[in-house]
C-alpha cells in the first residue's frame, strides 16, 4: 500500500493518535491534534510505501493475534504533536490469575532487529512463511504484564508491505469526493495461531463479554469474574464530518 497524506480537516474533531515502523525497524507513535486526518492513495499503482503507517482503532473481541501498540502514558496523558518511542506488540489475549484475582496481557514484542535486510519491507519479503516471519520478527518470549501495568492502542495499517494471510481490515470514507482512513471497529489480526503453544497453554486466556466494545484496552472485572471491555475517549465521529 501507497503512503497515507496527512492532510487539514476542519471536520475532523478530538485527537487521535498514529504510528510508523520505519524502513530501519524502529517503531514511533504520534498524538495528532484536532483538525487533521489521513487522505487514502486513489492510485493503486504508485509504490508501495518504505514506512508502514497504522491508525488507532476499536477492538471487538479478545485482541488475539491483533498488533497494538504500548504507550509510555496512558493516552489520555500523552502530549501532542510529539514523537514518542513505543513498543509493537502482536497481542495473544487476556489471562486472569485466580491467585491474584489480577488481569494480564499476553504478548510478543517487536524485537526492531532487521539485520541483515536493508528494510522492513526486504525483511518481510524474504520470509515466504508468515509464522516464520512472526518467528523472526517478534521475540520467543511470551510477555505477561498485569493489565494496569500497561496503556495499549490496537491498531490498524493504512500503508506499506503486508500479508495476504493477514486479517486486514481499514476503514474508509468519502468527503466531498475526497477518501479518508477513520478508525476502524477491529484491529488487524496478524495471526491467530499460538506461536509457541507451550508457552501460551501456560496461561489460559479469558473471553469477553461478546456484547461489550473496547477501544483500547481498558479492561475490568464485575460479576463472577467476567471480563468487560470499557470504552475510551477516542470515537469514530472523530473521523467522520459534520454536517
Amino acid at each position: 500500500m501507497a503512503s497515507a497524506t496527512l492532510v487539514r480537516a476542519e471536520w475532523a474533531h478530538g485527537k487521535y493518535d498514529s504510528y510508523v515502523l520505519s524502513r530501519s525497524g524502529q517503531f514511533t507513535g504520534f498524538v495528532h491534534p484536532p483538525g487533521w486526518a489521513f487522505k487514502a492513495k486513489e492510485d493503486s499503482l504508485k509504490p508501495i510505501a518504505d514506512d508502514t503507517q497504522f491508525l488507532s482503532c476499536r477492538n471487538i473481541g479478545s485482541g488475539l493475534g491483533a498488533i497494538c501498540a504500548s504507550l509510555p502514558l496512558p493516552f489520555q496523558k500523552m502530549p501532542q504533536d510529539e514523537v514518542f518511542a513505543c513498543d509493537l506488540l502482536l497481542h495473544r489475549g487476556i489471562h486472569f490469575c485466580q491467585e491474584s484475582k489480577e488481569l494480564f496481557h499476553l504478548y510478543y514484542k517487536w524485537n526492531s532487529c532487521i539485520v541483515p535486510y536493508a528494510s522492513v519491507q526486504q525483511f518481510m519479503k524474504a520470509h515466504h512463511s508468515l509464522q516464520y516471519f512472526l518467528k523472526e520478527a517478534f521475540s520467543p518470549k511470551l510477555s505477561v504484564t498485569p493489565v494496569r501495568q500497561m496503556s495499549i492502542r490496537f491498531i490498524n495499517q493504512i500503508s506499506g508491505f503486508f500479508f495476504l494471510q493477514w486479517t486486514h481490515t481499514p476503514s474508509i470514507f468519502e468527503h466531498k469526493g475526497n477518501r479518508f482512513h477513520q478508525c476502524s471497529i477491529s484491529p488487524d489480526e496478524w495471526h491467530y495461531k499460538p506461536l509457541y503453544p507451550e508457552q501460551e497453554k501456560m496461561f489460559p486466556r479469558i473471553q469477553p463479554a461478546h456484547s461489550q466494545k473496547v477501544q483500547g484496552a481498558k479492561y475490568s472485572l464485575r460479576k463472577k469474574f467476567t471480563l468487560v471491555m470499557v470504552l475510551e475517549p477516542l470515537s469514530l465521529d472523530n473521523f467522520k464530518p459534520t454536517h
